[in-house]
């Protein structure tokens, strides 16, 4: 049966030429990726932000689940990311250290004064 997590990704996440890395939280270590969504409850503004992007991974500077992911940042949008890899793979089995998650922002322009999405993290154990 699948699981979900939810996680803030705050305006402060996305600068221009990437921020510093974030922990967002993170998976249990049996923990296989199914699918990585975003939705956008307010799009980013200010300091005429554009191009948002998203790298995830289990590592501070990585990229093991997504690189440079484009969010629509459009008011209210739900996309399903095609571009995840490490889906349906295991980690630390058996039941070695959570898997960490680590998120990057990056956008052209900016940084952004205001905004919110969030990242749906569907898995299986």
């Amino acid at each position: 049966e699948p699981k979900v997590k939810v996680f803030k990704l705050p305006y402060t996440l996305f600068v221009n030429g990437g921020g510093t890395p974030t922990l967002l939280g993170k998976l249990p270590a049996d923990a296989s990726i199914l699918r990585i969504s975003t939705w956008v409850q307010t799009a980013l503004a200010g300091n005429t932000v554009s191009a948002p992007t998203l790298s995830l991974g289990s590592a501070s500077s990585g990229t093991q689940f997504t690189s440079a992911l484009a969010i629509t940042n459009t008011v209210k949008s739900y996309v399903t990311s095609a571009l995840v890899t490490g889906m349906l793979a295991e980690y630390a089995v058996p039941l070695g250290g959570e898997i960490n998650l680590w998120a990057l922002g990056d956008c052209t322009s900016g940084p952004p004064t205001s905004g919110l999405i969030y990242l749906i993290v569907e898995y299986i154990r």
